[in-house]
């Protein structure tokens, strides 16, 4: 009879348990409902109240537009974001000055992402603020301003990668004033071009020494033509000791094609004209997947680290210094930002450069840090190696990692008791000269119910078999 009676009451609390931890915030509620009960000495008052119930831990992050960005208006955007805690929807806002605020979306679902064609007018100092619609007072906006411009040119294909892109040639950045040659005001020479030979694909980064003046042009023909192929406009000029000139030219990727050039010199009225001084070479990028590091398990907010190696299969190799470096970019689709972007990255989609000159045959390594979005799960992250405002390095390998993003374990008395404590502040201790108070029995009061309560969990749980953290 005693036995029966015992599981009885063992039945009846564990029903208790699953019952408060079904019905939590309620169960908070209707405590914070009698503590207000009991400080106001009610009797046969009666007291009107509206409670709100709400995760305090919770936390929202801004992911993108995150500060720097440039969006065109009517262009598709996703706005994202990271949680922690218990927010079922956010609302959505931009500033375009920094002190008023237009809605994007008054409430939606908290699922980290939200669709949004851009709108004008136009911006240099826009911001997106992301908050709780529970709590309005938890929120993250933009860490600095992005621009919402007007697009004045179609956007370029091939996205960040440049996929064959062909960009104009930078501007002088110092052009010295005519100075009169010295000597033999008639000569002017070409002492040396580097380098000699490079791969069209690729471009590179030319420096021309000789005697002319700051203000001579640069013209290179091909197979003795007359007529110019391409201007080359020096980004530096530096004059020697001696009196000669170099002059540093970038020459950007796909602009010329296989073949000999002549190197042409115009200094005023004077010409010098280097026949085949420069070789431009064609090949092919491609590669291989070799391996790469394990699937990672990290905490919320971890940085850590990664690598993958790939084959050179091609003809070109895999260059650092050049224009078009090799670098390993986020990929299906390319170009995207990711979630787990690191300070270390070249941008939002360039992990990093390849760890060395690569060449055909040779294996490359890439070696890059990330840090994981504050909210759990698993994501899936692509990568490709491409060669920047050139090319992708084919074939797409479908090379992902799936990364789990744990948070540590809490027990359910430990969030009960954070709750607790940010929901109802501590008692102002009396004065130690003051006889304590009768006021002062309710607060011993709900201290014993609401230990009485955690006590009730902590038991139930330990004879269901279910991990309290005690």
């Amino acid at each position: 009879m005693v036995q029966n009676q015992t599981k009885t009451k063992r039945a009846l609390g564990l029903r208790l348990v699953y019952f408060l931890e079904k019905e939590l915030f309620s169960v908070l509620a209707l405590i914070l409902v009698l503590v207000f009960a009991i400080y106001s000495r009610a009797s046969t008052a009666t007291i009107s109240m509206s409670v709100s119930i709400y995760d305090p831990t919770a936390t929202i992050t801004v992911i993108s537009p995150n500060g720097g960005e440039t969006w065109y208006i009517n262009d598709p955007k996703e706005i994202t974001w990271d949680s922690t805690g218990d927010i079922p929807n956010v609302k959505i806002e931009l500033t375009r000055n920094g002190s008023t605020y237009e809605t994007i979306v008054a409430s939606t679902t908290n699922d980290g992402t939200h669709p949004w064609t851009v709108t004008s007018p136009a911006t240099s100092s826009a911001k997106i603020k992301i908050s709780d619609v529970l709590n309005l007072d938890n929120y993250d906006e933009s860490n600095t301003t992005f621009t919402i411009a007007e697009r004045t040119v179609p956007p370029p294909p091939g996205g960040g990668g440049g996929g064959g892109t062909v960009y104009p040639l930078p501007p002088v950045e110092e052009v010295e004033p005519e100075v009169p040659l010295e000597g033999d005001k008639e000569i002017i020479s070409i002492i040396s071009v580097q380098p000699r030979e490079f791969y069209g694909s690729l471009g590179t980064y030319l420096t021309v020494r000789g005697i002319f003046t700051g203000q001579a042009k640069l013209r290179l023909s091909k197979n003795g033509a007359t007529s110019p192929v391409l201007a080359l406009a020096p980004k530096t000029i530096t004059l020697e000791s001696n009196g000669e000139r170099s002059l540093s030219i970038e020459i950007k990727p796909n602009v010329l094609s296989a073949g000999d050039y002549d190197l042409l010199v115009e200094d005023g009225e004077k010409k010098v004209t280097s026949e085949k001084l420069i070789k431009v070479i064609s090949g092919t990028l491609s590669s291989r997947w070799i391996r790469q590091s394990d699937y990672p398990t990290v905490s919320p907010g971890e940085e850590f680290e990664m690598w993958v190696e790939f084959r050179n299969t091609g003809t070109i190799p895999w260059l650092r210094h050049v224009p078009a470096s090799v670098r390993l970019g986020t990929s299906r689709p390319r170009d995207r930002g990711s979630r787990f972007g690191h300070f270390s990255w070249i941008n939002k989609n360039r992990l990093t450069l390849i760890g060395q000159d690569t060449q055909p045959g040779g294996v490359g390594r890439f070696t890059f840090r990330m840090k994981a979005p504050l909210r759990s799960g698993i994501y899936r992250e692509y990568v490709e190696p491409v060669a920047e405002f050139s090319q992708w390095i084919s074939p797409d390998w479908g090379v992902y990692w799936d990364i789990r993003v744990e948070s540590k374990q809490v027990s359910l008395r430990e969030v009960i008791a954070r709750t607790v404590k940010k929901l109802i502040p501590a008692p102002t201790p009396a004065k130690t000269e003051v006889a304590p108070q009768p006021q002062s029995q309710p607060t011993n009061f709900v201290t014993r119910l609401l230990n009485a309560f955690l006590n009730l969990l902590s038991r139930g749980f330990a004879g269901s078999g279910v991990k309290t953290g005690d």
